[in-house]
């Protein structure tokens, strides 16, 4: 992980948990995308945030018991 990402990630430290597996995950995308032109990462992101979404309710949902 390079040192700019180190400190990105370091900005986030104390925030909800998948927050910052989002933040993380299109850090790393946008990273594999730098050398184009035109990205297109929006579907990718989209997908990362409705993983992490689902993740969240699923865990919401058993905590309600």
């Amino acid at each position: 992980m390079s040192s700019l990402q180190k400190q990105i990630l370091s900005l986030f430290e104390d925030v909800d948990p998948a927050l910052k597996e989002v933040v993380t995950e299109v850090l790393a995308i946008e990273q594999s995308n730098i050398h184009m032109e035109r990205p297109r990462v929006k579907e990718d992101i989209d997908n990362v945030l409705e993983r992490v979404a689902k993740h969240m309710f699923k865990e919401e949902g058993s905590h309600e018991d």
